[in-house]
């Protein structure tokens, strides 16, 4: 099991996941990264606020695995590509 963090990147500023999750590989860190954008997403919609960048997913090593910004979630979380090698 590897620890995956979900950053959330708004103009200049990143809010910092400092608990994270534990996944057994990182197709299902980006399911949940990409779950958890949309959520994001509909709570502001619903607010009036348009969130700009999107969710950082990191690994406890802290490399950047995948961003998913806000606005374009793909239609299948399986096809996202991670950054590098993680």
């Amino acid at each position: 099991m590897r620890r995956y963090y979900f950053h959330i990147r708004r103009g200049q500023v990143t809010v910092i996941d400092q608990k994270g999750v534990d996944f057994s590989d990182w197709v299902e860190a980006a399911k949940e990264a990409a779950q958890r954008a949309l959520e994001i997403e509909a709570r502001d919609s619903l607010l009036d606020v348009f969130p700009r960048e999107g969710m950082i997913l990191v690994d406890d090593e802290f490399r950047t695995i995948l961003e998913v910004p806000f606005g374009r979630q793909p239609d299948e979380p399986e096809q996202l590509s991670p950054i590098g090698s993680p």
